[in-house]
């Protein structure tokens, strides 16, 4: 947990800086030379690094299985590092080159001893071929990376987005105890078109797709707690009122997406992936590993907070003014002290949270 709780704050430090550099107010000055396109791209591959993924391992021990070895863990660490300095100093460069791909390697390695660990039928079958998959892009990310930004940049989204559907999310569900939600291959089927939708191509049919997986997504909440095994059994059942409305209000989201209601602009885009993570996903891992519970008004003020957040950001694409940049600045600002004292809290109280056995496949 003190990994995770270092890369989720180092992540949330770098979206402070990008919001507060887009509000045109420079927090680090001494960084100020760094392109913004690179220290994006550290942001965002930050947050996969040291967050998500490690995130979907933390969830895999719910079935007693272990993502990397103390060894491998420290190469990880050391490429995530790496790959992250690479981008400040020089975007795709070699240095980010190389140490993505050894963290490529890492994903492929815990995601095939999982998915040959999981039964038939288990939401975990999903994590090799998921990665494989997501990582398929990365070829097409470097041939049109000069040749042609613009489909890079799409390839890249669609990279992401796959990687969060057919990765991340089930992790989520089965760190709540939730191992069987529909069939594998058509979860994966849907989240991987659904990701091209956000990103390489935006088409009806892509749209199907990724309408099918926003249903896929709500219909997790009519998980009952008696249809998850006791091993792998939340207290307060899979869905308590504080991670059922924001993963309801991002399932919607999905689907209005989808749908076209809502137009395919880059900051809708951006905010999109933003609520998802900060909103429905994070708290479902995270909220049974901490020591001690925060109150129902702490968590509700956190989700209003991820949804102006969100909310600000997508206003971009049709304000004009300074004002949304300049209020997403200032709510991703209260976010990362709203996370530091949460996990402050967690690391100094009294383990008050309900324990979960672990028992293997």
């Amino acid at each position: 947990m003190k990994r995770i709780a270092a890369g989720l704050l180092a992540t949330l430090l770098f979206g402070v800086w990008i919001r507060w550099r887009l509000a045109g107010v420079p927090i680090f000055t001494s960084l100020e030379q760094i392109p913004f396109s690179f220290a994006r791209h550290a942001h965002s591959h930050l947050g996969y690094y040291a967050l998500l993924i490690p995130l979907a391992w933390s969830a895999w021990a719910v079935r007693g299985q272990r993502a990397l070895s103390f060894a491998e863990s420290t190469v990880y660490g050391v490429a995530t590092v790496l790959a992250t300095v690479g981008f400040l100093r020089a975007g795709y460069g070699v240095l980010a080159i190389v140490g993505s791909t050894v963290v490529a390697l890492q994903w492929m390695l815990a995601a095939w001893r999982m998915t040959r660990a999981a039964p038939v039928g288990d939401l975990l079958r999903l994590m090799f071929p998921g990665t494989l998959f997501s990582l398929a892009w990365i070829p097409v990310i470097a041939i049109s990376l000069r040749r042609d930004p613009a489909l890079s940049a799409a390839a890249v989204q669609t990279f992401l987005a796959a990687l969060m559907f057919t990765v991340v999310v089930p992790s989520a569900l089965v760190a709540r105890g939730i191992l069987r939600q529909g069939p594998p291959p058509l979860v994966a089927a849907l989240g991987l078109g659904g990701a091209v939708a956000l990103g390489a191509w935006n088409g009806w049919p892509a749209r199907l797709f990724l309408a099918g997986y926003a249903l896929w997504w709500l219909s997790a909440l009519r998980t009952r707690k008696e249809a998850i095994p006791e091993s792998t059994r939340s207290a307060d059942g899979p869905f308590p009122l504080r991670l059922s409305l924001p993963w309801a209000a991002a399932g919607l989201g999905l689907l209005a997406m989808s749908s076209g209601l809502v137009p395919a602009a880059h900051d809708i885009g951006i905010a999109a992936v933003h609520y998802l993570v900060l909103g429905p996903l994070l708290p479902m891992f995270v909220d049974g590993q901490m020591r001690t519970r925060l109150r129902a008004w702490s968590w509700a003020v956190y989700q209003a907070s991820v949804a102006a957040f969100a909310t600000c950001i997508a206003l971009r694409a049709f304000v004009p003014a300074a004002w949304p940049t300049r209020w997403a600045a200032i709510m991703g600002t209260f976010l990362l002290l709203w996370w530091s004292l949460a996990l402050w809290r967690s690391r100094s109280g009294a383990s008050n949270a309900p324990v979960r056995k672990v028992h293997a496949a």
